[in-house]
């Protein structure tokens, strides 16, 4: 079983993938937010700061057409570096390997999620049924 801030991190990765490696993602704290599937802000930024830190992202912010910034900067705190205007986010190569590692897993896990969604579609349809045969049965000898 994955764990949940795997698959958001995988969601991160993916979200950046869908671009140049060069360029970067420029996305904004709610657009991030809304397709890693909305996690608590707190869980993101913590997760955001740890793959940085293990060398996975790199977190970029233009201040101006000529000012780039690279976090961390003394000079930004996190709510002016992540929560104001874009930032930009970059898969390294170690990130290209952490996605490429999680890929199989995550689709194994859907596929797992699905069958037991599925199972579960089942169990309350059959569950369902019961429930009605055994309520016309009732009615039928009362």
């Amino acid at each position: 079983m994955l764990l949940p801030s795997d698959r958001i991190e995988y969601a991160i990765y993916s979200f950046i993938s869908q671009v140049e490696p060069y360029q970067g993602r420029s996305t904004s704290w709610g657009t991030l937010g809304s397709q890693v599937g909305n996690p608590n802000a707190t869980v993101l930024l913590r997760l955001l700061k740890d793959l940085h830190a293990e060398g996975r992202l790199e977190l970029k912010k233009w201040l101006s057409m000529s000012e780039c910034r690279t976090y961390p900067d003394p000079d930004l705190s996190d709510d002016d570096f992540f929560f104001h205007a874009d930032f930009r986010l970059f898969l390294t190569a170690k990130g290209q390997r952490r996605y490429e590692e999680l890929t199989p897993k995550i689709r194994a896990q859907e596929r797992i999620d699905k069958v037991l969604e599925l199972e579960s579609k089942r169990y309350t349809d059959a569950a369902n049924q019961i429930e009605h045969k055994v309520g016309e049965q009732l009615a039928d000898i009362s």
